[in-house]
């Protein structure tokens, strides 16, 4: 400690100002920092190897980035009972083999990413830790994040103790495009779709703001993983025998009532609703030509009312007097907004009329796609499927407060063993394989023709 004190004392002694003062300290305790650390881990390797019965073989030097600094250190390569190969202090930590950074480093550089542009990313971890990163290593984190997301939540999965038992649980769906990359299908413009899943158990105030209770956000690029996610978490933590599910969705397609009810068959009751904002951005898209009848056929369509329903729509088509173009595309307008009515009507009925509780909340996960199109999808952004994949998982991970956690988990360093080597290079897999060569051919041109005639000449040449 004097040892620090003192030389922390000479560097403020010869510094021009605080400033400068200020990050040559930062660069001391940086190196102390992963000089002391790059100790233990190598004393904790040792006492690891000397609590197992194993044989040493080597030792071998490995780096690890962490938030305060480039670490390196050696650590034994052993061999255990049966033969295999292990290093004691990788598994001990959850290190899996060519990775070089952190979970710390991992969560917060990605948590970072999932808010800003990976340039931005970049410059954000270069001026505030003393570790430098590009853009493209913040690329490599977000995937690798991404699938440690995976591992993790597939293990929470396995481990789930106990499961909940609501009244009522909420569940959403719906999806939204993204820009693909144009180097990923000769230069045409493509989109790729996100599905998105939301499952909650209410409402409540937090302040003067609501929030939904025990949110879990599941999304993905193919639907029917993220179909297969939502029942395996549901299977996972809830038990539903004597639950009413309330599901809420436009009713597009890949997201009709049917596709709720296969999420959840063993619920004791499912009430599906059509979406309160598409019904209405519906109902003013028809009958934009008609603003006086928007707010009764509003009415009408909430109080249950087809009646009513339909002599708006009688009185709208007669308010068309012109029998042109115009006139046409108002009648045809009217015609599929009553075609939509009735298709969705069933699912339209009010809660009270059902006898069920319809939180306020349903509808919300049209409006928190917005967490994922602002940095998804602003300034004409495209992305690859691994990468957009990867942000998806963390973005996820971050709604349902799970990011560090993913990160702390740890996956066991893989074993190998020189038996399975030995079979393999036995077998001689990958030796090159000599062909038979036969050599140069030697020959002559018969001559049975005059000299003068063409075999002749052809014979004197050779």
């Amino acid at each position: 400690m004097t040892e620090i004190v003192s030389e922390i004392v000479e560097i403020l002694k010869s510094s021009n100002d605080l400033l400068e003062a200020e990050l040559k300290i930062l660069r001391l305790f940086s190196s102390l920092l992963c000089e002391a650390l790059g100790t233990s881990l190598e004393q904790l390797d040792q006492e690891l190897e000397k609590d197992a019965n194993v044989k040493v073989l080597r030792r071998d030097q490995r780096t690890i980035q962490f938030l305060f600094g480039e670490v390196t250190f050696k650590r034994r390569l052993v061999e255990e009972t049966g033969g295999y190969h292990v290093y004691l202090l990788d598994r001990h930590l959850g290190i899996k083999p060519r990775k070089r950074y952190s979970p710390l480093l991992l969560a917060r550089v990605s948590g970072l990413a999932s808010k800003g542009v990976m340039r931005t990313v970049a410059s954000e971890v270069n001026l505030l830790t003393p570790i430098s990163m590009s853009h493209q290593k913040v690329a490599g984190v977000i995937k690798e994040a991404g699938a440690r997301i995976d591992n993790y939540q597939q293990q929470g999965i396995n481990d789930t103790v106990g499961k909940n038992k609501p009244m009522i649980l909420y569940l959403e769906g719906d999806a939204f495009s993204v820009k693909q990359q144009a180097f990923h299908h000769n230069r045409q413009i493509r989109n790729l779709f996100v599905h998105r899943f939301q499952i909650y158990e209410g409402i409540r105030k937090n302040g003067k703001r609501r929030e939904l209770i025990n949110r879990h956000i599941i999304s993905s690029l193919d639907r029917q993983q993220a179909m297969k996610e939502v029942s395996e978490y549901l299977q996972a933590h809830y038990d539903l025998k004597k639950t009413i599910i309330i599901s809420g969705s436009d009713n597009g397609s890949g997201y009709e009532a049917e596709v709720f009810k296969e999420l959840a068959p063993d619920c004791l009751k499912q009430e599906h609703f059509l979406d309160q904002y598409h019904l209405n951005r519906k109902l003013q898209e028809r009958l934009s030509f008609d603003f006086e009848l928007i707010k009764p056929m509003k009415k009408a369509v909430y109080s249950w009312n087809w009646d009513q329903v339909r002599v708006i729509l009688d009185t709208a088509e007669s308010r068309i007097t012109k029998e042109d173009q115009a006139g046409q595309e108002k009648r045809m307008a009217l015609r599929k907004l009553e075609n939509y009515l009735k298709r969705n009507w069933q699912y339209i009925k009010p809660a009270k009329l059902r006898g069920v509780k319809k939180a306020n909340g349903l509808g919300s996960c049209e409006s928190n796609h917005r967490r994922y199109t602002y940095r998804l999808k602003r300034q004409g952004r495209s992305w690859s499927k691994a990468g957009l994949k990867a942000m998806l998982r963390i973005i996820d991970a971050q709604q349902n407060e799970g990011l560090v956690e993913a990160m702390r988990f740890k996956e066991l360093a893989k074993r190998f063993t020189h038996q399975v080597k030995d079979k393999l290079s036995s077998l001689k897999l990958f030796e090159k394989v000599q062909a038979p060569h036969i050599g140069v051919l030697q020959g002559r041109i018969v001559q049975d023709a005059p000299s003068s005639s063409a075999i002749g000449r052809l014979a004197k040449i050779f």
